[in-house]
């Protein structure tokens, strides 16, 4: 009886390690480093750790090096990775990786390539950017002249400085979802032909509306190494805080939408912090009187979470 309750616990606990050992796998693999979603399993930096493929057959040996939000980055030092092995992980004494263990892989040879760095291009991204916006608007003006006011479009610009937070979340492959909230202020001037502004007192027509503003993009990313270009499309919500005007009807500045585009890159310094510079386009909804856009320049600093 007692020769059965040792084997039944021996089962047991080799059940339990095999479940452990493949609850870490490799996410993405790239010059000699692997990502893993550590799926709740506990490692430490500088642990020895063997990579399986599919056929439970040991292809690899990696070194943890960082450890952030059950995620780690681990160097390859033996053997290869596809992307798609598990990671062999126990609490046992005996999971040590001994020499003899280790010899049965091949040494990856160092290379000019081999030394390359890891970036987190894959992993959710916040950062915060500080926004330049070249401000145009187009507005339909008309005098007090009778029997037949003077009609005339009067050109508008003007120029405002915001700040942004952006999120990105990865979602399949090269896309991800991205989402904004802003401060950024819309302040435009021009000069009318006739005396059509400001309830027809004045040839100064001004808008100076503040902003807060919800955005919501698809990006795409059309490279993974430590300067990621990315392009988006989008909308934004703008909610206005402040408005002062003289082109503009006030009751029809109101919660307003904005469409556009973006075109950008994130500049990674390290494995985790990176510089985002991006060129965004965005377009109001027209009106009958009023076509307005925004030109927007925005850098800042952002971080992989």
């Amino acid at each position: 009886m007692f020769l059965k309750t040792i084997k039944f616990s021996l089962v047991i606990s080799s059940l339990l390690a095999v479940t452990q050992a493949q609850a870490a796998r490799v996410i993405q693999s790239k010059n000699n480093k692997v990502m893993i979603e550590l799926d709740g399993a506990q490692v430490s930096i500088g642990q020895d750790l063997f990579l399986l493929n599919a056929q439970n057959k040991k292809v690899g040996l990696i070194k943890i090096l960082q450890i952030k939000n059950d995620k780690a980055v681990a160097s390859l030092t033996k053997g290869k990775s596809d992307g798609t092995e598990t990671v062999q992980i126990s609490t046992a004494p005996s999971a040590a990786v001994s020499p003899i263990q280790a010899a049965t892989i091949p040494t990856v040879k160092p290379s000019a390539q081999n030394v390359k760095p890891f970036y987190r291009a894959e992993t959710k991204k916040a950062s915060i950017v500080l926004s330049m916006m070249s401000n145009s608007m187009t507005t339909k003006q008309a005098d007090a002249t009778m029997p037949t006011p003077n009609v005339e479009d009067v050109a508008m610009k003007g120029a405002t400085f915001g700040i942004t937070g952006a999120l990105d979340w990865p979602i399949v492959n090269k896309f991800s979802l991205r989402g904004t909230a802003g401060y950024e202020p819309f302040k435009a001037t021009g000069t009318a032909k006739f005396k059509s502004c400001d309830n027809l007192q004045s040839f100064d027509c001004t808008a100076d509306i503040t902003y807060l503003s919800g955005g919501g993009y698809i990006r795409y990313d059309f490279t993974k190494e430590h300067i990621l270009f990315w392009t988006a499309l989008g909308a934004t919500l703008k909610y206005p805080v402040s408005k002062n005007t003289t082109a503009l009807k006030m009751e029809d500045i109101k919660l307003t939408m904005t469409y556009g585009g973006a075109l950008g890159l994130d500049y990674f310094v390290n494995l985790k912090y990176f510089v985002p510079v991006s060129l965004e386009y965005q377009a109001f909804l027209k009106s009958d009187t009023v076509d307005a856009n925004i030109i927007i320049l925005r850098a800042g600093f952002g971080m992989a979470l």
